[in-house]
């Protein structure tokens, strides 16, 4: 396997990809992240076969007159390069379809510890600016989740607001963790 920059428009789309897509949400990453995880293409078929929200949200990036984020570059034309996963071969159009539908459904399956989720959330919320942008929930799903904590904290007799303005400092590495009781 190999990256390789192509064309954004030159990178052709798996025509019965069914996933859906959240572009703002994942505009929102590109924004705070830049774009990290290349789409792959399959040799066989020259086709994307993971990606191609990725590569619809640069689209409309693009068309919107938005600089490229970061790791995506731009040619002496203006066009915007992006880098692709290549060297990878299905044996058929049925297996990349196939190889597809795993590639999203996959990060589904094996869901989420609700509870460490929610300690890193509420970690980013108390660190810098507090953003919680770019992480593809909504307000009402982040507020959710540190609930959860505010109820565990309950539960253990730990006063809600004390939990948000304990923090305990990795003396290795200098992270600063929520303290939990």
């Amino acid at each position: 396997m190999r990256i390789e920059y192509l064309a954004l428009g030159a990178v052709m789309r798996m025509p019965r990809n069914p996933k859906l897509h959240a572009l703002d949400h994942l505009g929102a990453s590109f924004d705070r992240f830049g774009f990290v995880s290349p789409p792959t293409m399959d040799e066989t078929t020259g086709m994307l076969v993971a990606g191609h929200g990725r590569l619809s949200a640069l689209q409309r990036a693009k068309d919107a007159g938005q600089e490229p984020p970061a790791r995506v570059m731009l040619d002496a034309s203006g066009e915007w390069l992006v880098p692709v996963v290549r060297g990878v071969s299905f044996e058929s159009e049925r297996e990349a379809e196939a190889y597809a539908i795993a590639d999203n459904h996959l990060t589904e399956v094996g869901g989420w510890d609700y509870m460490r989720l929610a300690s890193i959330v509420q970690d980013l919320a108390a660190e810098g600016d507090g953003s919680l942008e770019g992480l593809g929930y909504e307000d009402y799903e982040l507020k959710k989740m540190l609930g959860l904590l505010e109820e565990q904290g309950r539960a253990e007799g730990v006063d809600p607001e004390e939990r948000k303005s304990n923090v305990i400092e990795c003396p290795a590495c200098g992270h600063k963790f929520a303290k939990v009781k």
